[in-house]
């Protein structure tokens, strides 16, 4: 993904703690985490801390496990492959 927006001006790729990274206030349109935010140590302050990074209509989006018996896809893979 980073390779493909190579030469874009409105994309970032950051790598940090959410909890303490200093984000500057109202600049971004979308926060994305993929496989992240299940390891915070401090969700309630990383969460807070994203928001203050969020425009107004600003989104965060996160990826995240849920358990087997909830993801119907891993399941009937794991069926397939036992």
């Amino acid at each position: 993904a980073q390779a493909r927006a190579e030469g874009r001006k409105n994309l970032t790729f950051q790598k940090a703690d959410a909890t303490t990274h200093r984000f500057a206030p109202a600049s971004a349109d979308l926060i994305f985490s993929r496989f992240g935010v299940m390891f915070f140590d401090d969700p309630v302050a990383a969460f807070s801390n994203m928001r203050g990074a969020l425009t107004p209509e600003g989104r965060l989006c996160n990826v995240v496990w849920r358990p087997v018996r909830e993801n119907p896809w891993v399941l009937k893979s794991l069926m397939v492959a036992a």
